[in-house]
């Protein structure tokens, strides 16, 4: 199973999910993410629920202490500010990918920086 997870700011739009997830994928080739993961009180941002249309994939939210709890590859300052984790994308991708989870693609930043994206494949 492939997951994308995201880790965004309140003002991110389409257009920084979308460039988010195209410096993701341009690092991979890999098949369509299944899901589309996101902290659990972000799940609602409308401009996160027209970029998963967008792409065909479900929104899915992850519980804070699951992120908390995740050890990432990359390291924010502000992520470990705002949500005790080093990325909130690769957090995200991971918990939602399962135990057995691996990240394949680090945290990627759009170019308005607003919005972040991993990619993780799980066993299942």
């Amino acid at each position: 199973m492939i997951v994308s997870g995201f880790g965004f700011r309140s003002n991110a739009t389409v257009d920084s999910f979308r460039s988010a997830f195209e410096n993701t994928i341009s690092k991979h080739k890999f098949s369509k993410p299944l899901v589309v993961a996101v902290p659990q009180d972000k799940v609602n941002h409308n401009s996160l629920i027209l970029f998963a249309r967008e792409i065909g994939c479900k929104i899915l939210a992850i519980n804070p202490s699951d992120i908390e709890s995740m050890q990432t590859e990359t390291n924010s300052a502000i992520s470990e500010r705002f949500r005790n984790t080093g990325s909130v994308s690769e957090a995200c991708a991971l918990v939602a990918a399962g135990s057995e989870a691996e990240l394949i693609v680090f945290r990627e930043i759009s170019a308005d920086r607003r919005a972040t994206c991993s990619i993780a494949k799980g066993k299942f």
